[in-house]
């Protein structure tokens, strides 16, 4: 069995939703479990459209997301708010968590940035890893697992039943 198992997700698909579901009953189980997943969109209504992490273990908010001004067109995704959740998160596997949930490989990671050293990490210290994959990074995701991650379906009886093969 692979210890990194990934969920590919089409771009409409509620992927958000199925790990803030996964993750809550894990928890509820007692799996100790690290790693950020995107902060759904009702409650992120909250936060005036900005992109937020929500810290799997203390529920904290992380923004994510940098204000470019009125008009402007870049992305605002801010690498240091990422690189500061990547360095939180790897001191969290210090603590030796059951499972790492990361809610994206997206373009950050695909670029060699973002939370991929997390993904790295997790690797090195054998947890577990479960993150999401849109479909069109895939090719990048694919390219950087090197065929150690299993592809999961968009199901939350699938997701479980893997992560909790993964724990033991």
């Amino acid at each position: 069995m692979s210890r990194i198992g990934y969920i590919g997700f089409a771009p409409q698909q509620p992927v958000d939703a199925l790990l803030s579901a996964c993750v809550a009953e894990l928890r509820a189980q007692g799996v100790r479990v690290t790693g950020v997943m995107q902060v759904l969109p009702a409650e992120n209504a909250a936060y005036e459209g900005a992109l937020n992490f929500r810290d799997v273990e203390d529920g904290a908010i992380i923004r994510f997301s940098q204000d470019l001004g009125e008009g402007a067109t870049g992305c605002s995704l801010d690498p240091q708010a990422l690189a500061e959740v990547a360095q939180k998160i790897g001191g969290a596997l210090e603590r030796k968590p059951q499972l790492v949930v990361i809610n994206r490989f997206g373009k950050a990671e695909a670029d060699g940035h973002g939370l991929r050293s997390v993904v790295e990490q997790a690797l090195l210290a054998d947890i577990p890893l479960l993150v999401a994959v849109r479909d069109d990074f895939r090719p990048s995701w694919d390219a950087f697992h090197g065929g150690m991650a299993e592809r999961l379906p968009c199901d939350k009886d699938a997701v479980l039943e893997w992560c909790e093969a993964a724990i033991g």
